[in-house]
């Protein structure tokens, strides 16, 4: 083995358990710690707030660590990442406007999220629906004006093809209408989520950061009140992927911050009593906050995918090609025997 080789390979050996050391599984494993902030998920405000020395921060994930997986670092092998630990393998209820069928919705069960797993496509949305929200909140931050240098300072674009871009030539301009080149959360060959990106080796290293993985949060507790209003500062866990193993309590002195996604937010929201008494009174929950709007008002966008053959070769890898064209093959074979055409299968990847 050549000198430079092997010294490259020992150094990486040896900042490995440095990365490695901070993501535990067992609180008992932590120092003991006052923690200022405690989040649920959220590799990016965790990246942000400790760039404050003075701040600690708790990160709990009811999933496993990212580190190690190879279906979450190669992004030919999302799919492989569904109905696996990897995901809360979630099914939507019968929906109407798909002839009562049910659908997979994949959601990240790891570190990084949803960012973690799902097909890595990279789409801003349209500039009127930031500026509609600024309207009906009131709050002028959610302009996009006002909003697009944070999704900027996010982002790292790379115009990998060159040449000349037909049609719309940035769908993430804020005008997403028309066809162009898809962008995705990809860097150097890899899958580049929020676990990789915000929780990398040079920020997870920091000694005001500790992240507990396997470890999935049931409900938010009162801590205190303040002329009447709750205060919630208190997150009760279990220790493992359900709630047969240990239970434990920590309080942070700042805030409690929820972000587990577009569905596990407000899960644990009314599991904790905050959210529509009619819908927690039929769970057998107390209503601490009457909030009726938490868990209503989802929206989500259908995605239609046609494969055709480009008669060209070196566009995939020929192994991975013939996987993923075998994928769809025996999907869409099943799906035409179960559904009639007016029906298309549609799949969740983005």
């Amino acid at each position: 083995m050549h000198l430079p080789i092997l010294l490259a390979l020992l150094l990486q050996l040896a900042a490995a358990p440095s990365a490695i050391a901070v993501i535990r599984e067992s609180i008992a494993s932590l120092p003991n710690t006052t923690y200022d902030f405690v989040i649920v998920g959220g590799a990016v405000l965790a990246n942000r707030l400790t760039e404050n020395p003075r701040w600690n921060v708790l990160v709990l994930e009811a999933g496993p660590s990212h580190e190690g997986v190879l279906d979450a670092r190669v992004p030919s092998f999302s799919f492989n990442l569904q109905k696996t630990i990897y995901d809360w393998n979630y099914t939507s209820t019968a929906q109407p406007e798909l002839n009562n069928r049910r659908v997979l919705i994949p959601r990240g069960h790891i570190l990084g999220g949803c960012s973690s797993i799902n097909g890595m496509f990279y789409t801003r949305g349209s500039s009127s629906d930031y500026d509609r929200w600024a309207r009906v909140t009131g709050d002028e931050g959610w302009a996009w004006k006002n909003i697009l240098p944070y999704i900027l300072k996010a982002s790292r674009v790379r115009h990998e093809l060159g040449g000349e871009f037909a049609y719309n030539v940035d769908t993430n301009s804020g005008d997403p209408l028309g066809t162009g080149w898809l962008q995705v959360t990809v860097g150097n060959g890899e899958r580049s989520s929020a676990a990789t990106s915000y929780l990398g080796p040079e920020y997870i290293k920091r000694p005001n950061l500790h992240v507990l993985v396997k470890n999935r949060v049931t409900k938010v507790l009162q801590t205190t009140s303040n002329g009447g209003i709750p205060d919630f500062r208190t997150v009760k866990f279990t220790e493992g992927y359900d709630s047969s193993g240990p239970s434990y309590q920590v309080t942070a002195t700042k805030e409690i911050i929820l972000s587990g996604g577009a569905f596990g937010t407000p899960h644990i929201l009314q599991l904790s009593g905050i959210g529509d008494p009619e819908v927690l009174q039929a769970a057998g929950i107390e209503t601490i906050v009457d909030l009726p709007s938490v868990g209503k008002n989802l929206t989500d966008q259908p995605q239609f995918t046609t494969i055709w053959p480009l008669g060209i070769t070196h566009t995939f890898d020929p192994y991975v090609e013939h996987l993923y064209v075998l994928r769809y093959s025996c999907s869409d074979s099943r799906n035409r025997h179960r559904n009639s055409t007016e029906h298309p299968n549609i799949k969740h990847s983005g």
